[in-house]
């Protein structure tokens, strides 16, 4: 069974299951044709303050955290980059670098991660190919 997220319009019936007829997880899950455990998480996932579901504030949270998670090259700091720009211009390949970054105590990337962010000429890494 491949996993969908849940539609807003879900979403609005997932409060009125669970808030206004007050049902169990079980009920609202078998209702909803969904998984036990979907609802359990999303009901977790997006409560605001620890007691109250919003749908509508649900899918604002959905949609920031998926927004979120598709800026690439986020976790790679600042001063790692310019690391990798020095030894880019000694010449050294990613594998030498992501060795000589461990080495040094800094927090590399993987070797792929490099290669994909001088593809995608990431903070002007592409000019180092």
């Amino acid at each position: 069974m491949s996993y969908t997220q849940l539609s807003c319009s879900e979403r609005f019936t997932l409060y009125h299951l669970r808030i206004e007829e007050k049902l169990s997880m079980s009920e609202i899950a078998k209702q909803m044709k969904r998984s036990e455990s979907t609802i359990s998480r999303e009901l977790k996932r997006n409560r605001i303050n620890t007691r109250l579901y919003l749908p509508d504030t649900a899918q604002q949270m959905m949609q920031a955290r998926r927004a979120q998670s598709k800026q690439p090259f986020m976790s790679v700091s600042a001063v790692v980059i310019e690391k990798i720009k020095q030894h880019l211009q000694q010449y050294h390949s990613p594998e030498q670098l992501c060795g000589r970054l461990k080495r040094d105590g800094f927090e590399s990337p993987s070797h792929e991660t490099l290669y994909q962010m001088l593809y995608a000429n990431h903070q002007g890494l592409g000019t180092y190919q």
